[in-house]
């Protein structure tokens, strides 16, 4: 959001942005919270612990798809469950590009 906030000048485009900007810190406070309370009575807890069936080598790899260097900052940490983090600049997408067929000209808008 805070893109779209700095791509238009349209004011009340940008107080609606601010609003939900200042919404998505607070949920992001009480996750936060709620995780804290967990951890004090379960020890370490990974949101949707899925280890059987996720790709799990995945799971600790900082994937950088943008412009900029920001999410480097946590390569070689150390996460909460022990793991250290990785970073790979400009990752594939599993299994390459798809490929895909046109979409059905009943899908486009050029019916003038």
């Amino acid at each position: 959001m805070s893109r779209l906030y700095h791509m238009t000048r349209d004011e009340g485009v940008r107080d609606m942005l601010k609003f939900l900007l200042a919404r998505e810190t607070q949920h992001q406070l009480q996750f936060i919270k709620a995780q804290e309370e967990l951890e004090e009575r379960y020890g370490v807890v990974v949101p949707g612990n899925m280890n059987d069936i996720q790709y799990s080598e995945y799971s600790h790899v900082i994937m950088n798809f943008s412009d900029g260097e920001g999410s480097r900052a946590f390569e070689n940490q150390i996460a909460k469950d022990g793991q250290m983090f990785t970073y790979q600049e400009n990752p594939e997408a599993m299994g390459g590009v798809p490929k895909t067929k046109p979409a059905s000209s009943e899908l486009h808008n050029d019916q003038g």
